[in-house]
């Protein structure tokens, strides 16, 4: 990962999830975007799209389950 900072691999599914909720128009039950808290974790510029959001999440769930696999 880009980060040194440890993500959960459930965390990144549910969030993976929820910005494909969002992307179709669902909104998080705290009112907040899911899709804004993601960028400001991983440092994003505001412009990032979600599918590019998803594609890196998606990335990031392979890696960790080639490591487990592996394990």
């Amino acid at each position: 990962m880009q980060d040194e900072r440890f993500i959960p691999y459930f965390q990144l599914c549910q969030w993976k999830a929820a910005v494909k909720l969002e992307s179709l128009g669902m909104k998080h039950s705290s009112g907040r975007s899911v899709t804004a808290l993601v960028k400001k974790t991983f440092g994003l510029p505001r412009s990032t799209t979600r599918d590019a959001i998803i594609a890196m999440l998606q990335g990031y769930i392979d890696e960790l389950q080639a490591r487990m696999e592996s394990a």
